[in-house]
């Protein structure tokens, strides 16, 4: 199993080191979530994943966990019941939820659903790669991030984050 480097800890070096980092991808595809976890904990060990089925199921976990919220939420725009834009508007205006980073993993790329959910709140848009080693190579950049950068969120042109 790969770790990565001290220096390309930046994201979870700024998180508290006594409890597992959390991060919640919200897809209602279960083999995009299986690899996607596979990358995930790849590439940072430890990590504690969890899905929510869609963006109606993500909100309630949200709702039913407010001691424990994650860390990260990675979220897809074409879901049933409530899609991705719905779910982050619907986060973005929660005082409880409005700091957790959210970044949008979808197949879609289009122009005007990137400033959408830029404009909605998201803190970075990732196109869903279509290799397993793509999603690695994601993976490794988004963890190479400063949190507080993320946080922050990146300013428009570095928004939607490519592999090259």
């Amino acid at each position: 199993m790969e770790i990565m480097s001290e220096d390309s800890r930046y994201l979870l070096g700024q998180i508290a080191e006594s409890r597992p980092f959390h991060i919640i991808l919200a897809d209602d595809d279960a083999d995009d979530f299986d690899f996607f976890k596979e990358a995930m904990q790849s590439i940072v060990p430890g990590l504690d994943i969890s899905r929510a089925y869609d963006g109606a199921d993500l909100i309630r976990i949200l709702e039913s966990a407010p001691g424990s919220l994650p860390d990260l939420i990675f979220l897809d725009l074409n879901m049933p019941c409530r899609n991705g834009f719905e779910s982050l508007a619907v986060i973005r205006k929660n005082e409880k939820w409005i700091n957790i980073p959210v970044i949008i993993y979808s197949t879609s790329a289009f122009p005007d659903q990137i400033d959408n959910t830029y404009k909605l709140g998201a803190n970075l848009y990732i196109q869903k790669p279509d290799d397993y080693n793509e999603i690695r190579q994601i993976v490794k950049k988004i963890f190479s991030i400063n949190f507080d950068d993320l946080i922050c969120r990146p300013a428009k042109e570095d928004y939607f984050v490519t592999l090259k």
